[in-house]
């Protein structure tokens, strides 16, 4: 919506101007990660990427994509 996009884009002009990296979280669709990666969001996490995992999964899911 307008009124959240002003949100975002008020932040970060506040996160840039304190030289900070911004994270934007529960990023649900392709759509909107697309929108805060142009806004300039240094960095994404939700559902869109993966659901969470329990500890156990996340390192069997570490060992298959990255195995030593």
């Amino acid at each position: 919506s307008e009124s959240a996009s002003a949100v975002i884009e008020a932040c970060l002009g506040i996160a840039a101007r304190l030289d900070m990296k911004v994270t934007a979280e529960g990023v649900e669709t392709g759509e909107a990660a697309e929108l805060l990666a142009r806004m300039g969001c240094d960095a994404l996490q939700g559902h869109q990427f993966g659901q969470a995992m329990s500890a156990e999964t996340v390192l069997c899911w570490l060992n298959e994509v990255s195995p030593r």
